[in-house]
């Protein structure tokens, strides 16, 4: 399993559980508003992988509908799952997916919009897992751990990204635990980085006022 480069610092989700709404509840709360103003802002994660299910997790910046797309090599055919996210939920959504195939890669794809149809399907990102092996199916795992991450005003590089990634990517590992301190939120990220290098600028203040 390949981590998703879209939601840096965000490896193992804790979910309380989703709720996905029937096409007929979708009929009768579609809302006539402009589909552009809802949009996908927090990137696209997987989590809580089994043989048979994953969760998909995303955020939104208004009320509207999280559509999820599950294609791969696991399904005869597309999947299409939503579920609302509101103001309650700080506008994040999860959709539990279910019936996978064990030890398969899957591919899906998630958007926002203000109604049940695909409108808005064109501006959706995109993330992939790998489903576990069955419990009574024996192979060996392989998986890295690492944190501190972004600390120090060294932060994502505006043209490579957090190039450990890619090293870590090109192992080919079933999974990556994330320890603790995946940012550094008592400093900041400048535009420009501690060794001169562009990178990708916060706009966020540090948590709090200590020395480096």
């Amino acid at each position: 399993m390949k981590i998703d480069h879209t939601l840096m610092g965000m490896f193992v989700i804790s979910v309380l559980g989703a709720t996905v709404t029937s096409h007929s509840a979708f009929a009768q709360r579609d809302e006539s508003v402009n589909i552009s103003t809802a949009i996908l802002s927090q990137g696209v994660a997987s989590g809580d992988v089994t043989s048979d299910s994953a969760v998909i997790w995303s955020r939104a910046n208004t009320a509207s509908i999280m559509h999820v797309l599950l294609h791969g090599k696991g399904n005869n055919q597309d999947v299409h799952q939503r579920t609302h996210v509101s103001a309650e939920d700080d506008f994040t959504g999860k959709l539990v997916l279910t019936n996978l195939k064990a030890d398969t890669d899957y591919v899906y794809s998630v958007w926002f919009n203000k109604t049940e149809h695909n409108h808005g399907r064109m501006n959706a990102m995109h993330g992939h897992f790998h489903t576990a092996p069955r419990a009574d199916k024996v192979r060996p795992v392989s998986f890295a751990w690492g944190g501190d991450l972004a600390g120090q005003n060294t932060c994502r590089d505006a043209k490579q990204g957090f190039p450990i990634f890619k090293a870590t990517n090109a192992m080919q590992l079933d999974f990556f635990i994330g320890l603790g301190d995946m940012i550094y939120a008592d400093g900041t990220c400048e535009a420009t980085g501690r060794y001169g290098n562009a990178q990708v600028a916060g706009d966020f203040l540090p948590s709090a006022d200590m020395p480096n």
